[in-house]
């Protein structure tokens, strides 16, 4: 008969998940450099040792942690003829502050550091510009999937870090003139410009 007071062993799965949400959190709040391996198993609640038995090393997990995003996966799922206008409301509207896991802020406190920097730019050429492209047509494909996302990483840091006054207010006024930027890099063919953006 089991002893209901002894805890239950953690499987592998619950174990490199707990591993991954507490990396979230510290390198959110602390970058690549600012945080060691221990402190982040202290989060997780785990031995220092499976760190490198599920992620190979810090950057392996630095790898898996802060670049995987469901908010990544929602952009890239979203129709293309409506993505222009999906992206612009979103990243004029969404909250200034994530609980927990913050992407932007993740990355941006972590570019002292080379090696992570270069992980950081591969994961969002494969995840995030390679993906986009093999949706896009038309002439510099790749070109324009980098700088759709050199958009959404610009505007999303000026607004949410920076907080700009110009993406404030729920970015009504820089709403449509957003929008008018991603429809360009998205359909160059068929740039459509707002009569009343142009005219203000």
């Amino acid at each position: 008969m089991t002893n209901e007071t002894t805890p239950r062993k953690r499987n592998a799965a619950a174990t490199r998940d707990a591993i991954l949400d507490a990396a979230r959190r510290v390198f959110t709040i602390r970058g690549y450099d600012g945080c060691g391996t221990r402190e982040i198993a202290s989060e997780a609640g785990v031995n220092v040792a499976l760190i490198n038995r599920y992620f190979g090393s810090k950057l392996g997990l630095f790898s898996e942690a802060v670049l995987f995003d469901e908010e990544v996966d929602a952009l890239l799922s979203m129709p293309l003829d409506q993505m222009a206008d999906d992206l612009s409301e979103l990243l004029t509207t969404k909250p200034l502050t994530k609980p927990d896991f913050d992407i932007t802020l993740a990355v941006l406190r972590s570019v002292s550091n080379i090696n992570a920097t270069e992980v950081a730019s591969k994961k969002f050429h494969d995840r995030f510009v390679a993906v986009l492209a093999d949706r896009l047509t038309g002439p510099d494909k790749y070109h324009r999937a980098e700088m759709v996302l050199s958009v959404i990483a610009g505007v999303d840091l000026m607004r949410r870090v920076c907080r700009s006054p110009a993406l404030a207010n729920d970015g009504i006024v820089a709403q449509p003139y957003l929008r008018d930027i991603l429809w360009s890099l998205i359909y160059p063919d068929e740039a459509r410009f707002d009569a009343n953006v142009i005219n203000r």
